[in-house]
């Protein structure tokens, strides 16, 4: 197999990878947003139909300041992949070279952001 049927198979996506600084001024709009859902409907895949409360706007935060810490510690976290936002993609450059294999798991969220419902993945920490 050629190197250009080979990229043609495999097709390395566009990427925009968040800065520190993007992630933390989408993070503080973020946790302003989240406060507003105590109180209203959302559904995920794995919790179905539930109501916003304090702690799930509490552990959200804390699942995105995980992400923000990430980023802090150089790890690569993408805000867009050709274009969408439907999903995020993170690695630690850092691993890449020392790695032998490679797996990829990707868990979903749903976080309603007024007036839409968006699928956001959210990684294990």
């Amino acid at each position: 197999m050629t190197q250009a049927e080979l990229d043609a198979m495999y097709q390395v996506p566009n990427v925009e990878w968040w800065t520190y600084d993007g992630y933390k001024a989408w993070l503080d709009n973020e946790k302003i947003e989240l406060k507003k859902l105590i109180g209203e409907k959302s559904w995920t895949s794995g919790d179905g139909w539930f109501t916003w409360t304090q702690k799930r706007v509490d552990d959200a935060i804390i699942g995105y300041e995980g992400i923000l810490a990430n980023i802090k510690e150089g790890y690569k976290v993408s805000e867009t992949m050709d274009g969408h936002n439907d999903f995020m993609m993170i690695y630690n450059p850092g691993e890449i070279s020392k790695a032998t294999s490679y797996s990829l798991d990707i868990h979903w969220i749903t976080v309603k952001l007024l007036p839409l419902v968006h699928m956001i993945p959210r990684k294990s920490f």
